[in-house]
């Protein structure tokens, strides 16, 4: 994804048929990026920023969208139960996981039917999960989807949830819709019952424990790196890129040295320390993966900070959930990207740390 990404820059606006390909290429990366990411999902690495939100409000916001996807020969009708208690989760994956159950009832129906959003307080008797197979009980938020099409076999229940498993017609789907719902709510301590018979419909429940404390803590946000890579840099530095496989170091290494960086590759981080020791203040900043043989980025990161702090360090991971800001903070780095890195954010965090009002580097201005 990255050279592609270089390769489209220097591709002349002219010659759009090589455009295209690279286009085709970079979309092909993307839908690669997004499978990893939802089978991360479903075994439960994915982090998730939780916030207290109320239900009433996410279901009816979720409803008004959602609806414009449904055919007008499906009837889509909402059912909320008033004063509803909160529940802590994320917003965006809990309406990730209402609009994928909408979206398998739509598809169970064979042309006229009916689907049914309905969020309700119940303090759920001892049950069974359908997906984890594990019991609970309590106080609980219920959303459920029910829909009027061909239903469930029996035999298929304990397998729906499963990565790639799929009843639809070949092309149809992905089998991941479920499988993300299962590792979506289970990410956040719920569950889920499935109530299905053939020709009878479909009844899935999600159960989401109440929120009981006072006091909600803010919810986090992250705005989307949308500009176009930037056209030069300002200042230039000694970037030193840490990284076990080769092909990442040499194609970040590509790219910072467009903008004016000089950069020193190192495949494992007994050499990236040795490199550091032998020249403590040799380098500007340092870019170095989490997950390599023998030590992670992490402690790498803090011998090198022990023997100089205040060295701009961004850490690099393709496990989201290993690693989370707070662990970034109280380490004293100076940011974390997710493989497959995002350039524009890479080149936008380079800048901001090495470069200086004036176009004086980091090192150059200490």
């Amino acid at each position: 994804m990255g050279y592609t990404t270089l390769a489209i820059e220097e591709c002349p606006v002219s010659d759009a048929e090589y455009m295209g390909y690279l286009e085709e290429i970079s979309k092909a990366g993307v839908r690669a990026k997004q499978l990893i990411a939802q089978l991360m999902t479903f075994s439960r690495r994915d982090s998730h920023e939780a916030e207290v939100i109320r239900t009433d409000t996410l279901v009816q916001d979720a409803f008004r969208m959602i609806k414009t996807a449904l055919p007008a020969a499906i009837e889509f009708k909402l059912e909320v139960e008033p004063g509803l208690p909160p529940v802590r989760a994320n917003q965006v994956k809990l309406h990730q996981v209402i609009t994928n159950l909408v979206i398998n009832a739509r598809d169970a129906i064979d042309g006229f039917g009916q689907v049914v959003l309905q969020a309700r307080c119940r303090d759920v008797p001892r049950c069974l999960c359908t997906s984890c197979q594990q019991s609970f009980s309590g106080d609980h938020i219920e959303f459920t989807v029910s829909d009027s099409g061909k239903g469930i076999a029996d035999e298929h229940l304990v397998t729906i949830f499963e990565p790639f498993f799929s009843t639809k017609e070949v092309g149809k789907g992905t089998g991941m819709g479920l499988s993300m719902v299962h590792g979506l709510v289970h990410s956040h301590n719920g569950h889920i019952r499935v109530e299905s018979a053939p020709g009878e419909g479909s009844r899935f429940s999600v159960y989401l424990p109440v929120y009981r404390e006072i006091d909600a803590p803010a919810a986090g946000s992250e705005a989307a790196e949308t500009a176009p890579l930037p056209r030069a840099a300002n200042g230039g530095g000694t970037i030193l890129l840490v990284d076990d496989e080769k092909a990442i170091t040499r194609m970040l290494g590509d790219l910072l040295g467009r903008y004016g960086y000089l950069c020193v590759e190192a495949h494992s981080p007994a050499h990236a320390l040795a490199l550091f020791l032998n020249d403590p203040d040799g380098f500007d900043l340092v870019i170095s993966d989490q997950v390599m043989p023998q030590m992670e980025g992490l402690e790498l990161a803090r011998r090198m900070l022990a023997r100089r702090p205040g060295l701009p360090i961004i850490l690099c991971t393709g496990f989201s959930g290993e690693i989370g800001d707070q662990d970034v903070v109280k380490a004293g780095l100076k940011g974390l990207l997710e493989k497959p890195i995002d350039l524009k954010q890479l080149l936008g965090m380079v800048e901001e740390l090495l470069v200086r009002p004036g176009g004086d580097s980091s090192r150059s201005s200490a």
